[in-house]
């Protein structure tokens, strides 16, 4: 792959992928679509777009051309400007109150900047949606109202420029892993042929436009393939590997501003990272136990899925008329629950910190494991919905999704509650087996528990080690 990346600025000038807007003096990417710090620069081009240092000496001849402004000097545009070319634009709010100015995308924000700042206990019309933008990512964003024009001719630089850096970047093994997703890989994702056929099309198209999410795609696909030939294994983990390494940063960005036209991609992928997480997993001990808070491991991807589901919900309705709309599970509105019994053994766990008293429930843990119990409870309801229709990522966003972070570290810190919790999660996992993903992974799991829980609390466990044939 090295040498066909070596070959992207032969493919690329560098105006195909930079923009210069001397008005604020800022360069844009236009695949990554927000403004580069200056001295960033070179290191964006290498660690987003795979440009070796030989190939980025004529993009750092053009950026040096260039008289660039740092973030924290550059101003704000005034309200209703035009937008600035190649910056997406977002649905946001703006304050009323005509000397304020404070805009915000949260809703949730807005109401607690009335209370603050105006002491507006109506908060009716103090508050206006508009369309924002943001130059920059990360510690430097902040958003400023714009009035958008019709972004269609941005939209179709974006996108052939995306292609010429896949052309650029794609190798012989690459293309060959990407023929085998779309004959192979994708029918292995679900047993419903309509969602087979979403990811045997609709997602391939998306990710020729989309730099992370053909990467993701390339991952699993290297992941399925090394399932199937032991022969080349290793070399294929690895891979899958770089690629999901390659992913995550733009992953990282793009979350940070979903808008209408990006959710798409994003959850196609944020599927993807799923599969990638537990098929990347021999040991199972870094995706549901230690390495949940281990933010820089590249396998560490919970973290990554539960802000995306919680980020996806305000384009859901976006989604849901989409390309992708299959891929959103059903709702419990019109389910008929009336034959769901609960198992006696699952009941009995809310009565655990009564029942084991130990120093373990010191303080806030009690009532955080409760919490956590009762998603768990609402998740075995909702797999019994689900049926035969059960996927690994309903499994996911029916309980990992919905746990807060203070579970998240009890658990990192091998909490006995937490991993109680866990043990019996493992109940639903097992009902996965027949995926490639999902083989064998909640018998490691729970191995795993076994070892770390201690002896006082393995009787808690009886049922999972049960159920998923570990009690010989």
């Amino acid at each position: 792959m090295a040498d066909a990346q070596s070959t992207a600025s032969s493919i690329l000038e560098p105006p195909q992928l930079l923009k210069y807007v001397p008005a604020h003096r800022i360069l844009i990417c236009k695949v990554c679509q927000y403004a580069l710090q200056p001295l960033a620069i070179s290191r964006h081009l290498k660690d987003y777009h795979q440009i070796r240092r030989g190939a980025r000496r004529p993009f750092m001849r053009y950026v040096a051309s260039f008289d660039l402004q740092e973030p924290e000097n550059i101003g704000i545009p005034a309200a209703l400007e035009n937008p600035v070319p190649f910056l997406p634009v977002v649905n946001g709010f703006a304050c009323c109150i005509p000397t304020c100015g404070y805009v915000s995308m949260s809703a949730k924000l807005m109401t607690t900047h009335g209370n603050s700042q105006h002491q507006a206990t109506n908060q009716t019309g103090r508050w206006r949606r508009v369309k924002l933008q943001t130059f920059f990512r990360g510690k430097h964003l902040r958003y400023f109202e714009v009035s958008p024009p019709d972004f269609q001719h941005e939209r179709t630089e974006i996108q052939k420029c995306s292609e010429g850096i896949q052309r650029a970047t794609l190798d012989r093994l690459d293309l060959a892993l990407l023929h085998h997703f779309k004959t192979s890989t994708c029918f292995s994702l679900s047993i419903d042929p309509s969602i087979q056929k979403i990811w045997e099309t609709a997602v391939p198209e998306m990710a020729s436009a989309n730099l992370y999410l053909m990467q993701g795609l390339l991952a699993c696909s290297a992941l399925h393939l090394a399932s199937i030939q032991p022969s080349i294994q290793q070399e294929l983990t690895t891979r899958a590997g770089s690629y999901q390494a390659l992913a995550l940063p733009l992953f990282r960005s793009a979350i940070s501003c979903v808008d209408d036209h990006n959710c798409h991609a994003i959850y196609a992928f944020s599927r993807l990272l799923v599969i990638f997480a537990f098929a990347s997993q021999p040991k199972a001990d870094s995706f549901l136990l230690t390495g949940m808070v281990a933010e820089n491991d590249v396998s560490s991807c919970l973290h990554l899925i539960r802000g995306g589901c919680s980020l996806l919900f305000s384009v859901k309705p976006v989604i849901e008329s989409g390309p992708l709309r299959r891929l959103i599970p059903p709702g419990e509105e019109h389910t008929d629950i009336s034959a769901y019994q609960e198992d006696p053994r699952l009941s009995s766990l809310a009565f655990l910190s009564t029942l084991e008293p130990d120093e373990a429930w010191q303080g806030k843990a009690s009532v955080i494991y409760l919490d956590a119990f009762m998603e768990l409870r609402t998740a075995f309801r909702r797999t019994y919905i689900r049926g035969p229709s059960l996927t690994v990522w309903d499994v996911v966003h029916h309980w990992p999704a919905q746990i807060s972070d203070e579970f998240v570290t009890l658990l990192g810190n091998e909490h006995p509650g937490s991993l109680v919790l866990v043990a019996h999660y493992c109940i639903l996992l097992k009902q996965l087996e027949t995926y490639w993903y999902m083989n064998g992974y909640a018998a490691r799991l729970l191995s795993q528990i076994y070892i770390r829980i201690g002896q006082k609390w393995q009787s808690w466990i009886r049922w999972p080690l049960q159920d998923v044939g570990l009690d010989q």
